[in-house]
């Protein structure tokens, strides 16, 4: 079975939205009880974070920027995984976390095409927790080759007791809203997330990504998605220093950030 890994979340829909669907719903709506269930467990992210699992995979891919990345056969499967690992220095995890939402993910993941909201949820008697039902679309590096993937995905994140973050995605596979769009394939989400803890004043950051691509994708083109995932990774590291540099310089000349730092950032990607 050919494999892809595709890094999939988002936070906080700020209005980047794919054009809409015609006969969007194509069956009935999961319960609510449902979907609570599989958001509130974190555990398998949870057990992919320990060292032992990273240090099973062998020796890693280390980037000059500090982001090491790891390959993980799941058994059975003939999936790929893509585990990682990187340090953000000087930045709190709200920070990062600003900077996996739809509106700031065009600035690092060139693949992203963009996403929507389905609904939020919210579990009793655990506010710190949001649940988030969206759909999400990415191109891939052959677009002329290979059609683009959809993804229907339910999206839970919380902060824990120690100040840290820890997001996940996974793929709705039953009672899914969406079809996909016409020259899409639509593929499926296994175990993907962040987990964001605190080091000092710096950051760790650890990710997992899986996803079966489902349809025929060449070998050659599964590798090429996997180093273009790594170097999105490295691009959302450097997107995240590069806006609270930018805030810094920002509020040194009073500014403020203009329009927004966002949007001065993304007026700066125009001109690259």
């Amino acid at each position: 079975k050919a494999t892809v890994s595709v890094l999939n979340w988002g936070a906080h829909y700020r209005g980047w939205s794919l054009p809409p669907r015609a006969g969007a719903l194509t069956h009935p709506m999961p319960s609510v009880a449902e979907l609570l269930k599989a958001a509130a467990d974190f555990k398998e992210l949870k057990k992919l974070a320990h060292p032992q699992v990273r240090q099973a995979c062998g020796r890693p891919n280390v980037f000059a920027d500090g982001v090491r990345t790891y390959t993980k056969v799941t058994p059975g499967t003939g999936l790929h995984m893509l585990l990682g690992e990187f340090v953000v220095r000087d930045v709190t995890v709200a920070e990062f976390k600003e900077s996996l939402c739809f509106k700031e993910r065009v600035l690092w993941d060139d693949l992203f095409e963009g996403g929507r909201d389905l609904q939020q949820l919210h579990l009793k008697g655990q506010p710190e927790l949001d649940i988030f039902h969206r759909h999400m679309c990415f191109k891939t590096p052959v677009a002329a080759l290979i059609s683009p993937r959809d993804f229907e995905v339910l999206i839970s994140e919380r902060f824990l007791p120690d100040g840290s973050f820890i997001c996940k995605c996974r793929s709705v596979t039953s009672g899914q809203r969406t079809a996909p769009a016409s020259g899409t394939v639509r593929g499926e989400i296994l175990t993907t997330g962040f987990i964001v803890s605190l080091s000092g004043r710096d950051i760790h950051v650890f990710y997992a990504a899986q996803i079966d691509p489902k349809g025929w994708i060449p070998a050659s083109v599964v590798n090429l998605i996997i180093s273009r995932q790594a170097r999105s990774i490295q691009n959302l590291k450097k997107h995240v220093l590069r806006k609270k540099q930018h805030a810094r310089m920002s509020k040194a000349r009073g500014t403020g950030g203009g329009r927004g730092d966002v949007l001065d950032l993304l007026d700066e990607k125009a001109k690259m």
